[in-house]
């Protein structure tokens, strides 16, 4: 069964998670934990790019454009990356998890 989403879904979808990006920075920012967040990023990234590019290597992912190389980036920058940082800070105000160790030293 194949699953077909609507061009105006996806594009809302990305104009959300592009938005999500420099939201996520400026809260992890001014939670004061930068390096902290600027690694899960990283790594959230890095796993990304893993994901998609297994996804068409395997030929399970299609990309519509010319422009497949700038699409797959972009997922990487803002699909998984801004919505954990995000959900890290979520988190801490409700007290499950606690960020203090991670606060960057010269920003207190």
């Amino acid at each position: 069964m194949e699953i077909i989403m609507h061009r105006i879904v996806g594009l809302w979808f990305y104009i959300f998670t592009g938005l999500l990006f420099p939201l996520s920075f400026y809260l992890v920012y001014k939670r004061k934990i930068v390096r902290f967040g600027l690694i899960c990023f990283g790594i959230a990234v890095a796993i990304n790019i893993v994901w998609e590019l297994s996804l068409v290597l395997l030929g399970l992912r299609f990309h519509s454009s010319s422009f497949a190389v700038l699409q797959m980036i972009y997922q990487s920058l803002t699909e998984f990356g801004p919505p954990f940082m995000i959900s890290l800070l979520i988190m801490e105000k409700l007290n499950i998890v606690s960020l203090r160790r991670f606060e960057d030293a010269g920003r207190h």
